[in-house]
């Protein structure tokens, strides 16, 4: 398509939004407040009806992110998977709109299952130089394959399946009131009335909250008559809280981890805290990533030794100690090692500063030296002259001539002797 023509067919579009929606316009405050991710469970209407909590029998998200130049165009991913007659199915849109909610291209799946395989109807929409190509493929019906073209200067008032979660998002989040109307095309590639009636936000008890609502009624309708019906609940922030597909056997809710009350102002996840261990895929996820981290930190101990020797002399020297304020101390303590280990002068400096800052026996500075010297005195681990004394005494390695060992009291006339 060419600019010109894409910018007459954009404007077209607009002005016809802007004649329902007076002062319809997506900014970039309201570009934002557009993108976001949700999630919604599905029940089935049998079980939800006798029991709030329902049966969970599916999942369905929906994505939304900006894109394009200056970020003035939406990506949309929207995927539902649900048991449907003890099989899986489900769909898949992948849509892509300019921020006149003029869809540039769109592809939907619906897929099922079965004993046979997968079966799957598939709708994919493109922009072409002066129209709209249409292709559709259904593997469930033999000779249903079918093409066909919409002009541009025929499809003003035509939205998409994406567009139309981005026009429910903006309806709630501006708290329109009123009757809107367009084009829509089916997953069968047919083109039918999709109204959309808007009720103004109202204060309603949802579960154990009071908040908000917003509420939309949405039928698709063929020559008057009404084949399908959505009611959908929102919150002031475009967030779904209730979709009913009311002439099917399933219903969607919002996914009870998310805080209602936060909803608006920005979406808050609350933790699962006792509800996750019920979820088995969010268990072996936790299994699975708990296991990688024991393994992932065990390797680097054993690659680090020296963890162990710097931990224990830390904890050995703090018990000695015994400080009142062990945040200043433990400061104190890391802080002699950032000198360079190579230079004696800095080391001694070091131990210096930190044993002069506080009061201190000759054998707990005797002890500290230890930590402050070259790493060559950890290698000459002779025992102490007592024989019945078996420690490797290092923390007496600096013990002055005539100086007592830190472990037997055994009085060395060379201080060699207890290292």
């Amino acid at each position: 398509m060419s600019k010109e023509f894409d910018k007459e067919v954009t404007s077209k579009l607009l002005n016809y939004l802007q004649a329902q929606i007076p002062n319809f316009c997506i900014d970039k405050e309201k570009r934002e407040a557009l993108c976001f991710r949700e999630r919604l469970d599905v029940y089935s209407k049998n079980n939800f009806i006798t029991n709030d909590t329902g049966s969970i029998v599916g999942s369905h998200c929906i994505s939304v992110e900006s894109i394009g130049p200056e970020n003035r165009e939406f990506l949309l991913h929207i995927f539902s998977s649900m048991k449907i007659d003890d099989f899986l199915g489900g769909s898949k849109v992948i849509s892509s709109a300019t921020e006149e909610l003029h869809c540039l291209e769109e592809k939907r799946i619906e897929f099922i299952h079965t004993n046979d395989g997968m079966l799957e109807k598939t709708l994919y929409v493109t922009n072409g130089e002066d129209y709209y190509s249409i292709k559709v493929t259904n593997d469930f019906l033999k000779n249903e394959n079918k093409s066909l073209n919409i002009y541009h200067k025929d499809s003003c008032k035509l939205i998409s399946d994406g567009c139309s979660i981005l026009l429910m998002r903006y309806l709630a989040i501006t708290d329109f009131h009123g009757s809107l109307s367009f084009d829509f095309i089916t997953i069968d590639g047919k083109i039918m009335i999709c109204n959309y009636e808007c009720f103004c936000s109202k204060l309603m008890k949802i579960g154990s909250y009071n908040l908000d609502v917003y509420m939309i009624r949405q039928t698709f309708c063929e020559n008057k008559r009404v084949f399908h019906e959505n009611k959908i609940c929102m919150t002031k922030n475009g967030k779904i809280i209730h979709f009913d597909w009311v002439d099917s056997s399933f219903i969607m809710k919002i996914n009870p981890s998310f805080d209602l009350m936060s909803c608006s102002k920005d979406p808050i996840i609350m933790p699962l805290r006792e509800k996750w261990p019920e979820d088995m895929e969010l268990i072996s996820k936790y299994k699975d990533k708990r296991a990688d981290k024991i393994a992932e930190q065990e390797r680097y101990l054993s690659l680090h030794r020296e963890i162990y020797d710097v931990m224990a002399d830390y904890v050995q020297t703090l018990l000695c100690r015994k400080p009142e304020d062990i945040l200043q101390f433990t400061i104190n303590y890391f802080k002699t090692m950032i000198y360079d280990p190579t230079s004696n002068e800095n080391l001694l400096q070091a131990k210096s500063n930190f044993w002069n800052s506080t009061d201190t026996t000759n054998l707990l500075k005797d002890e500290m030296n230890y930590l402050l010297i070259n790493d060559v005195q950890h290698a000459n681990n002779s025992i102490c002259s007592n024989g019945s004394c078996t420690q490797n005494t290092s923390l007496a390695s600096l013990v002055s001539n005539h100086s007592t060992c830190s472990f037997c009291s055994n009085k060395s006339e060379n201080k060699s002797q207890c290292k």
